[in-house]
């Protein structure tokens, strides 16, 4: 014979079920939403530091202010060695000394130019690169047009941990050993306010990586 269940009992068992249901509903819809959302892109998934520093332009005259070449060859036609000149320019309304322990290493007056461009507060602090590049001796004109290319060696002082490339195009009237004007453009990561007048261009990575994101179908 079966035991008859109490009407309260049963009203109790059925309310259990029902929030068990609701729960279990609950809990599908749940687990829905969380898979919908590790399938969608992460925008942190892909890093996007700086492309570019901070551009930093200048002119200046220089001077040379110590020569050591000489000319050699059947004609006297081939000219190697290293001149130093000197200039100055204003960078972020900073006095600012330019140096360049230039080689040169000419055949009828054209050829290669390496060597170092220095620039130097009077702080002490100095920024070098490494330029590498070529002169070119116009016969018409009787100028020699330069074209290089700048990478950042480093820095010392505030300008330490710098980082950056550039250009430096420049003209020179007459032989070697005359002053020449140049022209330089730097794009210059991690450098120190004094430079860039930007107290938060200080501690930005340097954008030596490239980067990508995988994305889930």
């Amino acid at each position: 014979m079966l035991e008859k269940t109490p009407l309260r009992a049963r009203l109790v068992t059925s309310s259990a079920l029902v929030v068990a249901l609701g729960l279990g509903l609950g809990a599908c819809s749940s687990g829905e939403t969380s898979t919908s959302t590790s399938d969608s892109p992460s925008q942190s998934a892909s890093p996007s530091p700086s492309q570019s520093g901070y551009p930093i332009e200048f002119k200046s005259t220089l001077r040379s202010v110590q020569s050591r070449v000489n000319d050699v060859g059947t004609k006297g036609n081939q000219t190697y060695g290293v001149n130093v000149l000197e200039g100055s320019t204003e960078i972020n309304d900073v006095y600012v000394k330019v140096r360049m322990l230039g080689t040169v290493d000419y055949t009828d007056n054209s050829g290669t130019i390496g060597g170092f461009l220095e620039l130097i507060w009077q702080d002490g602090t100095i920024l070098g690169f490494r330029q590498d590049g070529t002169a070119t001796y116009e016969k018409s004109s009787k100028e020699t047009l330069f074209d290089a290319k700048l990478e950042t060696v480093n820095g010392s002082g505030k300008a330490v941990g710098t980082t950056g490339t550039g250009t430096l195009t420049g003209t020179r009237p007459g032989s070697l050993g005359a002053s020449v004007k140049i022209e330089v453009a730097l794009d210059l990561v991690n450098a120190p306010e004094l430079i860039t007048g930007d107290e938060s261009s200080r501690g930005v990575p340097t954008p030596s990586k490239s980067y990508s994101a995988t994305i889930a179908p």
